[in-house]
């Protein structure tokens, strides 16, 4: 059912939701964290909510399809349960990041009436440039890291001490997301020339080997996902049934590849005791006004031993998903998990406190954990870890219900293309680091997962091309 443009709301609607994307897309993790007036908020997740408020148009609404409004409704009742039974003893600006992936799916059916008048075509060309600001600026960082100045100003202390684009993985994906968004698009542009062509093909090589040369295994795996579909889908058109097929493979696979990983490590590693760091109460205090170390009381711990070289961070994760796996069952919380806003229920389950991770936090913490910052971490580098060990079994089920119900019909290509595996590839990545949890993670998925949905919505010349009978 095709829905009337919403005047100048609907243009402001979509401008904002678009921005918002672009914005993580084109900076990842960094422009994620330019700051706002509004304290506690940043500037691609207010553009964001204020593009989705602007999009409140009943008429569009109830044409929306009725496994989207129940989703949606189900997500809704889900935070409000989750928030109310965690306010306790909860941090709240923590509370809002543990349940924010619930709360970007919850507004997805206004997303997609603010992307109802966007065309394929300009998702296409955002998906096409985002990538090349990010390499620019991956290149920048390299050459003499102009940032520092330029976050002080943005963002204050966040993206002060932060180098471009803030997180390896993330930056992977996107150049992932280049690869697809630079295949050939005949249905949404003039067919190339062997010029231009030439051009997209070498565009495309060069965001393989800036993955290939980043320092992120995780984006190097999405990668490679992304390079098998751009020349599979440039073989094999993905027709409306095709789309349902691959969409629900897909969403099997993204939950399996982690369930994979967990039980991988359970097989992986074996029990370690090791000694926790603590002030030595007979020592004299250092400069810095702390008392000597000394080794405290012994905690267990599971390690994988020595691995190669090339698994990176492989060891780390796996002693820390081991850790969360049997710290769940062993405190029962494995089906409704606990400590929503907790900054020290990852770090608990290792065996620890936050108050020793405070005092030696490069050898007090989870293995997954640098120890680098003034708090411990709180995600275990894994999207249905993380939901299991803060809200179980539950939250996991209620995360892939709400993906399959969002995608029960897919759009065939190019639109599944530029938004069912850009979400994919991020849900792929989460499974190695913190980006589910995050919102310059869920943000993209929401919007990809909107835009999908919007096709629903949209008149007969949106695209210009009739992609509903491909």
């Amino acid at each position: 059912m095709a829905v009337g443009r919403g005047g100048w709301l609907g243009r402001v609607a979509a401008f904002c939701v678009l921005a918002g994307l672009s914005l993580d897309l084109a900076g990842g993790r960094w422009a994620a964290y330019i700051s706002t007036p509004v304290p506690g908020v940043f500037l691609a997740d207010l553009l964001w909510g204020i593009g989705c408020l602007a999009a409140i148009r009943l008429v569009a609404l109830r044409a929306l399809p009725r496994p989207t409004l129940i989703a949606s409704g189900l997500a809704v009742a889900y935070l409000v349960v989750r928030m109310a039974t965690s306010i306790g003893g909860a941090q709240a600006s923590l509370l809002v990041r543990d349940v924010a992936p619930f709360a970007y799916l919850a507004l997805v059916p206004l997303a997609a009436v603010a992307l109802s008048t966007v065309s394929t075509r300009t998702l296409l060309w955002i998906l096409r440039i985002a990538p090349l600001v990010m390499l620019a600026g991956l290149a920048a960082q390299l050459v003499w890291q102009p940032f520092g100045g330029v976050g002080r100003l943005l963002g204050g202390a966040e993206l002060s001490v932060m180098g471009f684009p803030g997180r390896s993985d993330v930056a992977g994906v996107v150049l992932a997301i280049g690869v697809l968004a630079w295949g050939r698009f005949p249905q949404l542009t003039r067919a190339p020339g062997m010029p231009y062509l030439a051009l997209m093909r070498a565009i495309q090589v060069g965001l393989v080997i800036a993955v290939v040369l980043a320092p992120s295994q995780a984006g190097q795996i999405v990668a490679a996902v992304a390079v098998v579909w751009a020349v599979l889908r440039e073989v094999v058109p993905i027709t409306a049934h095709r789309a349902a097929v691959w969409g629900i493979v897909g969403v099997v696979l993204l939950a399996a590849l982690s369930a994979v990983l967990a039980m991988a490590a359970i097989v992986a590693t074996h029990q370690v005791t090791v000694a926790v760091r603590m002030p030595d109460p007979n020592g004299k205090t250092n400069a810095d006004g702390r008392q000597p170390a000394m080794d405290g009381r012994m905690r267990q711990t599971w390690d994988t031993g020595s691995l190669p070289d090339f698994l990176g961070t492989t060891g780390a994760r796996f002693s820390t998903y081991t850790m969360v796996l049997r710290g769940a069952v062993d405190d029962g919380t494995w089906l409704a998990g606990r400590g929503l806003g907790d900054p020290g229920r990852l770090i608990g389950v290792c065996g620890l406190t936050v108050e020793e991770f405070q005092y030696a936090p490069g050898v007090n913490k989870c293995a997954v954990d640098d120890g680098s910052g003034p708090m411990p971490l709180r995600e275990p580098h894994n999207w249905m870890l993380s939901l299991l060990l803060y809200q179980g079994v539950i939250g996991i089920a209620a995360m892939v219900a709400l993906l399959l119900a969002y995608w029960w019909r897919p759009p065939p290509d190019p639109a599944f293309t530029l938004s069912a595996l850009p979400a994919a590839l991020y849900i792929g990545a989460a499974s190695f680091g913190v980006v589910l949890s995050s919102p310059f993670g869920i943000l993209p998925i929401a919007t990809f997962t909107a835009f999908a949905i919007s096709r629903r919505l949209r008149s007969a010349d949106t695209d210009k091309v009739a992609l509903s009978a491909l």
